[in-house]
């Protein structure tokens, strides 16, 4: 979901607000996502969590951003590091570092972003190569049609 921010920096409540708008939607793993909000975390794991997502999201945003190059695929990422850090958040509290906990969270997001689109492109490349050697294999008649028939007569 991509919410570049808009309410979500405010509070828990928002952002689960928007997860359930965004499952109406069909937005896969919406409904995941907001029940990994509230579900997991108490009232003060919950401000400690906001408190850090309002000091760290212009940071990591701008870190993604620079990795990914795109808006959308920053924010994806940033939405993931948080949807984690809710996921995993006894760990990242008791981290003596939240913060380089956050930014390591980040990296692992945009890795698996770049991982996925890598792949992606290569089933593009894949998809195109056949579809080129099919044209290609039409268009040259490479196998006569005589061929294709001669055990039928």
């Amino acid at each position: 979901m991509y919410t570049n921010g808009v309410g979500v920096a405010k509070d828990f409540v928002e952002a689960f607000n928007l997860y359930k708008k965004a499952a109406l939607l069909n937005v896969a793993n919406a409904d995941k996502n907001a029940l990994l909000v509230y579900k997991s975390m108490n009232e003060e794991q919950r401000k400690q969590i906001g408190e850090l997502y309002l000091e760290m999201y212009a940071m990591l945003m701008a870190y993604a951003q620079a990795a990914l190059a795109q808006d959308s695929l920053a924010e994806e990422a940033v939405q993931e590091t948080f949807r984690i850090a809710c996921e995993k958040v006894d760990v990242l509290l008791s981290s003596p570092n939240p913060r380089g906990w956050l930014v390591n969270t980040l990296k692992f997001s945009i890795s698996n972003i770049k991982s996925k689109r890598r792949a992606a492109q290569r089933l593009m490349e894949e998809y195109q190569e056949a579809a080129q050697l099919n044209a290609r294999a039409f268009s040259e008649d490479i196998v006569p049609v005589e061929m294709l028939y001669e055990d039928l007569s």
